[in-house]
């Protein structure tokens, strides 16, 4: 089956929205929020970082991206976030988009080449098929989700590789300063 455009698009908005979602069914509602040194300005991340740092940090990392990796191959993650898209799409459908359009054609006549009637919806624009788009983009967000986990996979043991090589840039942009 050939991606939809807007599937990706879907897939995105709810997958920046899961995080929120997840964690309140995976942690107790009176969890505290811890803030780490180095998520803010990179000022702050210069100050607590230090190469003693690394290798624990190096061994956090690989094993976020391993979790990270297995939630998002996990089939009760998938079904969720396919939900949220089912629903989310569902009602994006019925967006009454006919008024945007001929308020985009007043303002810059010639803009919008068919006519659009006011009352129209994105499943009036999106054509017979709208119907299906709801099942179809929560499908292909869980194979969206199987390929993410596949690359966080892939990335967490690809880790050492990417700090080595962040260190020889390091390195490289030091000894290249003085010659300036």
């Amino acid at each position: 089956m050939r991606p939809h455009a807007l599937s990706f698009a879907l897939v995105a908005l709810t997958l920046a929205s899961a995080p929120a979602a997840v964690a309140q069914d995976a942690e107790p509602m009176d969890a505290p929020i811890t803030f780490l040194a180095g998520t803010g300005n990179a000022d702050s991340y210069q100050d607590s970082y230090t190469a003693a740092d690394a290798p624990a940090l190096e061994a956090d990392s690989a094993e976020s991206m391993t979790q990270m990796a297995e939630r998002l191959a996990d089939p009760a993650m998938q079904d969720s976030v396919a939900g949220m898209v089912e629903k989310m799409s569902s009602v994006m459908m019925k967006l009454p988009v006919g008024k945007f359009v001929a308020a985009i054609e007043d303002a810059r006549p010639g803009t919008v080449k068919e006519k659009i009637r006011e009352d129209a919806t994105l499943a009036d624009l999106a054509g017979p098929k709208a119907d299906d788009m709801p099942e179809m983009l929560g499908e292909q967000s869980r194979t969206a989700m199987s390929m993410m986990g596949g690359l966080a996979k892939a990335f967490a043991v690809m880790l050492p590789q990417f700090e080595e090589l962040g260190k020889e840039m390091e390195k490289e942009f030091k000894a290249a300063k003085p010659r300036r």
